[in-house]
């Protein structure tokens, strides 16, 4: 499956993922938000 593909379905999922958690809890999305981008940092770190 070519990589861009594997993106666009993540993604799709993540949206999906934090629409559901951001209704199940309060302030549920911002917490993912913060968690997603805690997650890229540590990815970008990790490429360097």
């Amino acid at each position: 499956m070519p990589q861009d593909k594997v993106q666009a379905l993540r993604a799709q999922h993540w949206d999906g993922m934090k629409a559901g958690f951001g209704h199940a809890v309060p302030g549920g999305a911002e917490l993912i938000d913060m968690f997603d981008a805690a997650l890229a940092e540590a990815k970008e770190g990790n490429m360097q």
